[in-house]
């Protein structure tokens, strides 16, 4: 190798660590340092421009937002009252009413959040609202969790109401220990939909995923606890035998002996638009025409009239057993309501 030769390999050497430099700093650090740089002044600009929303900003973003907001923003509203000054009160309370009743047609959680929130105000303007949304939520007992944090926050902020439900609620859906909270919040009664006495017909006819035995159960606690129980029960739909509507009101009178139960018995009808009507239409089993007149008492056993009558019934069946299921209660109560009740 001759002199020239080895001066360009020094040359090469010192010169290839110099490449490997330079691109490290043009194709890493560099980039890497203008993607630090963009960052921080991004979270910069987002920290000098951020501004918090406020209740009435919330309750804004609840009425006019898309699904996934109005819920997000109750959310943030439950969380931020226990903390934050309203400033304009009365503008704050007549929207959040407001909104709280529209909910009841909306995404469930925004009407959870929201009763968190008016619970988290300790303002008594919200304890009637809230009451009613008690007695009017006809899935009071499908959310388990909200029912009983609704419940918790009464207690929590000393609340003194009474309520109850109306509208029924589902059997299997009750636990003792949320009955018992239940009865601590003030609740002066329930209401549960058994529907029938006979569990075939629950299972093919109702087609109702209950247990008879789970209904029993729920009357044992609240006979325990004290708080008054109620069951709706209705009787004539098409396929159902006389035996099984005797088993109803077997049922209904055994309930009422041994835990008090009052019974509320109902004769099927077959409203215009329902899958019973449809059914009793097809197969002919009507016994009159749909006029508003004959609808108005059709559910009433006794001092009403049936619709439906089939091979195994008619409408004057059902009020027999109307008025069995009358004198077997009054028999062992003497003020029980006729005229409420059956």
């Amino acid at each position: 190798m001759n002199q020239d030769d080895q001066q360009n390999n020094i040359e090469n050497e010192v010169s290839n660590p110099s490449r490997v430099y330079a691109l490290f700093y043009s194709f890493f650090l560099i980039p890497f340092m203008i993607a630090i740089f963009g960052a921080l002044f991004f979270f910069m600009f987002q920290f000098l421009t951020y501004e918090k929303n406020t209740p009435i900003d919330l309750l804004n973003n609840i009425q006019s937002g898309s699904a996934t907001k109005r819920w997000q923003s109750a959310f943030e509203l439950s969380n931020m009252l226990d903390q934050s000054k309203i400033i304009n009160k009365e503008l704050f309370n007549n929207k959040m009413v407001s909104l709280y009743d529209k909910s009841k047609y909306d995404d469930p959680r925004v009407r959870t959040y929201l009763a968190l929130a008016m619970g988290k105000t300790n303002d008594p303007y919200f304890g009637e609202y809230l009451v009613n949304g008690l007695s009017e939520d006809d899935n009071l007992t499908f959310k388990m969790k909200r029912t009983q944090k609704t419940c918790e926050l009464i207690l929590e902020r000393n609340i003194n109401i009474t309520w109850s439900t109306p509208n029924g609620v589902r059997a299997d859906k009750l636990t003792k220990p949320l009955l018992m909270l239940m009865k601590k919040t003030g609740c002066t009664g329930l209401i549960v939909g058994t529907e029938s006495g006979d569990q075939d017909t629950l299972n093919n006819i109702v087609k109702k995923d209950l247990k008879l035995e789970t209904v029993i159960e729920v009357a044992k606690w609240c006979k325990e606890l004290k708080i008054p129980l109620t069951s709706f029960f209705v009787i004539g739909f098409p396929k159902e035998t006389k035996q099984k509507i005797q088993n109803t009101i077997d049922f209904a009178a055994d309930l009422y002996e041994k835990y008090n139960v009052l019974p509320l018995l109902n004769v099927a009808t077959p409203l215009i638009g329902t899958v019973l009507y449809d059914e009793v239409v097809k197969d002919q089993l009507l016994v009159a025409d749909l006029t508003p007149h004959n609808l108005s008492g059709a559910t009433q056993p006794i001092h009403g009239g049936g619709m439906i009558t089939t091979t195994d019934f008619s409408p004057d069946d059902l009020k027999e057993f109307a008025i069995q299921l009358n004198n077997r209660i009054t028999s062992m109560d003497s003020n029980f309501d006729v005229a409420y009740h059956v």
